[in-house]
């Protein structure tokens, strides 16, 4: 189907109705992360991981809404782009690394960073009242994590922090001291509450 003729558009590029959302999530992380900005059209249109991550979506990479920042390292560059093809109350993020080498015990295909279990608790999953920073603070140590673990021989024994098997296994237990404090704050129904545009 030609991306630009997808009736499904809409439903990706649900972020055009939600500029308060955008300008809050950005506001709080502009002072924190300077690295942090919207991902470009030119990169969502040109890079070949991002491309191949959309292309199955059929929408053209400019629909999604998408955040680059950097992961800094013992490497030469790693940029890590988030990508909300649903509202974040609704679907969570997808985090990909566009650089350096892919193998890894926890990722989904080359790019896509798997950052905790989907069926796993409140505290162990992002949500949209942790802010971006924290989204990219995840993906940071997932990134460092391949690299420690690359370092010491890619053995499943040498991935430096707890770990869940793939697939459809048990939960973590539930462990409330894990539970940040929500840096944005949420409604009942866990969108945003959201603050008036200045």
């Amino acid at each position: 189907m030609e991306p630009l003729l997808n009736p499904d558009r809409p439903q990706f590029s649900w972020w055009l109705e939600s500029r308060q959302l955008m300008w809050q999530l950005e506001e709080h992380a502009k002072p924190l992360d300077p690295s942090l900005r919207r991902m470009s059209l030119r990169l969502g249109d040109h890079h070949p991981g991002v491309r191949r991550y959309v292309s199955p979506w059929q929408v053209p990479p400019w629909d999604v809404l998408g955040y680059m920042a950097v992961a800094d390292g013992p490497w030469p560059q790693r940029r890590l782009v988030a990508l909300f093809p649903r509202p974040p109350w609704i679907e969570e993020p997808k985090v990909l690394c566009l650089d350096g080498p892919t193998d890894s015990l926890h990722r989904n295909g080359p790019s896509e960073l798997c950052l905790y279990y989907e069926r796993d608790p409140e505290e162990r999953r992002w949500k949209v009242s942790d802010g971006l920073v924290r989204l990219f603070d995840l993906g940071r140590r997932h990134v460092m994590c391949e690299y420690i673990w690359r370092k010491r021989g890619g053995k499943p024994s040498d991935w430096p922090t707890e770990q869940a098997a793939h697939g459809y296994g048990p939960a973590a237990k539930p462990d409330p001291r894990l539970l940040l404090d929500p840096v944005l704050p949420l409604t009942t129904d866990g969108r945003p509450t959201l603050s008036p545009v200045a």
